[in-house]
């Protein structure tokens, strides 16, 4: 009896109380609406409680993040132009002076080392204010792969400034990085350029999140306005749907931004949910207070019954629902447990908004405000009758057409693959995407790589034996097509061994001497400190190999990984 006593309340209601009492919510609600942010961290999409995730943070406390850097390319016609070549100079030293960059590289600045009697002599690898040189300059950078492929493209047909960010920019430092970047290169004259990156990708996502969240909202209550203009054919109902569809919005969005919470890239869902619950529980109720009315009930007892024979059933289809949705809190990515909860909010926000609101709106209107004669409530019934009957009378057609439905669902799985592509997930027709592509074409890609290489017992990561068989490990990695970019401690033993023989090219080698290995390792102690840290521990103990791999699907890249565990199992001394 508890609940008829609740629908009785319910029924009571003054519309006028409950419009002012909605209204003062939705302003307050619009005012905390105010407060919710939009973030796009790829880290929260990382399953926690995960042994690999767990060793991928051990591997990131110990050597810098992966994806602290930025791209930016350029399309020449001729690299080996002095303009050009002078604009790029004075960019990427306008970079560095960025207070969110750590460094900024690029091939006009990139400067050799030679070893003299008097100590390390460094020279331009191309020097700019001498053209008559470019040519001998272009020979040597086609004979340098620590620039081929990484800074310019093999055809030095587009080049690159490399740019490494500081560690845990937020959303306002990437704002303020990437506006820094785009007045410096227009300062410089350089219009026509790419980024890609991780501080790229949360601005550009996090914009698309919003226009998102926007625009799907809009076509959800339009979509909806015309279903119920279909099914009841009358204009008071279709606007009392959309005020009750925008107050669920409203409601909700005041929620999320008096509990602090960051909106991500599955939020665009959320107004879909909630549209389509809160509608269906209009329908619900609409429909069979408009009966009650039919049968010649006055407005509030119409009400009551209403309330009395759907409130409970709909409550329940409510709450159903919402337990599906909580169903994702058994998740391991964070984003997808909080998805969950708040969509299950939702849904029984919008039930509540649709009793306590829009119930009581209905005394508003009598039955011919709502449904008048010769509306199309009973075409609508005499064609549901029929599919019915159609069912019953003719149950071997139904069973089959069920089976041909079924089958085809089965086809439809299996075409479902695991085999998944970045720029798949992107939007199109937007920069992101563009230059996305355009990294992925002309450097066969940007997503970083990065393998570990552990020193066993009584063994440090830069003594000769494993020196030697990191480099071997890493020259089976840039054997791979899809892989590229590939650096690691062994390139600073590349380099001074290059240097101490007259800045030969065929020296760029790890050398087998011991004696030149230690001498080596001297110079690097005294003058290569920092830059060394990147690719191996303070102990020793730990190398890096990092690069860029291209996008090439989940398993074709998988099927690489496992490949070079198998490499490293049979055929590195480990």
């Amino acid at each position: 009896m508890q609940i008829h006593r609740f629908w009785q309340k319910v029924a009571n209601l003054s519309p006028k109380t409950v419009l002012i009492s909605t209204g003062i919510l939705c302003v307050i609600s619009i005012l905390l609406a105010l407060r919710i942010g939009f973030s796009f961290q790829f880290d929260d999409f990382f399953p926690k409680a995960d042994d690999e995730l767990s060793f991928y943070y051990e591997y990131r406390e110990k050597f810098a993040p992966d994806d602290n850097f930025l791209l930016v390319g350029f399309e020449v016609d001729q690299l080996f132009d002095s303009v050009f070549l002078q604009q790029l100079d004075s960019a990427t030293f306008e970079f560095n002076r960025l207070d969110q960059v750590e460094r900024a590289l690029s091939v006009a600045g990139y400067r050799y080392l030679i070893k003299s009697p008097f100590g390390y002599l460094d020279y331009p690898a191309i020097h700019i204010d001498a053209p008559e040189r470019y040519a001998s300059d272009s020979l040597r950078l086609l004979m340098d792969e620590r620039i081929m492929g990484k800074l310019v493209a093999e055809d030095f047909s587009t080049t690159i400034i490399f740019i490494q960010t500081k560690d845990s920019l937020g959303q306002e430092d990437n704002l303020a990085l990437l506006d820094g970047i785009n007045n410096i290169l227009e300062a410089q004259g350089l219009n026509d350029y790419h980024v890609i990156g991780k501080a790229f990708f949360e601005v550009e996502l996090v914009r698309f999140q919003k226009k998102e969240f926007l625009t799907y909202s809009l076509l959800s209550i339009l979509c909806v306005s015309l279903v119920i203009f279909l099914l009841f054919r009358n204009w008071r109902t279709v606007v009392l749907a959309i005020v009750t569809v925008t107050v669920c919005l409203v409601l909700f969005l005041g929620f999320l931004g008096a509990t602090g919470r960051i909106l991500n890239v599955m939020s665009s869902l959320f107004p879909i949910i909630i549209i389509i619950v809160g509608i269906s529980d209009v329908v619900h109720f609409l429909s069979r207070y408009i009966t009650e009315l039919h049968i010649g009930e006055p407005r509030r007892t119409a009400l009551y019954k209403t309330l009395k024979d759907v409130g409970f059933a709909t409550f329940l289809t409510s709450i159903t629902t919402a337990i599906g949705f909580l169903t994702l809190l058994t998740s391991k990515i964070p984003p997808i447990r909080e998805f969950g909860l708040l969509a299950a909010g939702g849904v029984i926000m919008a039930y509540f908004v649709t009793l306590l609101f829009t119930a009581p709106m209905f005394l508003l209107f009598g039955k011919e405000q709502l449904a008048p004669k010769g509306s199309r409530q009973r075409s609508w019934a005499n064609w549901m009758q029929s599919i019915y009957l159609s069912g019953k009378n003719h149950p071997r057609r139904t069973v089959l057409i069920t089976l041909l439905v079924a089958a085809a669902g089965c086809y439809g799985t299996s075409l479902i693959t695991t085999d998944i592509l970045l720029r798949s997930g992107l939007p199109r027709n937007t920069k992101v995407t563009d230059d996305f592509l355009f990294f992925e074409e002309q450097f066969n890609g940007f997503r970083p790589i990065e393998i570990a290489a552990m020193a066993q017992e009584g063994y440090h990561i830069t003594d000769p034996e494993v020196l030697l068989e990191v480099d071997k490990f890493e020259a089976q990695a840039a054997s791979y097509p899809i892989i590229n970019g590939l650096q690691s401690l062994t390139v600073f033993y590349k380099s001074m061994n290059r240097a101490m023989q007259g800045d030969a090219p065929d020296a760029y080698v790890v050398p087998e001497d011991t004696n030149r290995l230690a001498m080596i390792q001297r110079d690097l102690d005294r003058f290569a400190g920092k830059e060394m840290e990147q690719f191996v521990t303070t102990d020793t103990a730990w190398g890096r190999i990092s690069g860029f791999v291209s996008d090439a699907g989940t398993d074709s890249i998988q099927g690489v990984q496992d490949a070079l565990m198998e490499f490293a199992r049979t055929s590195i001394d480990t």
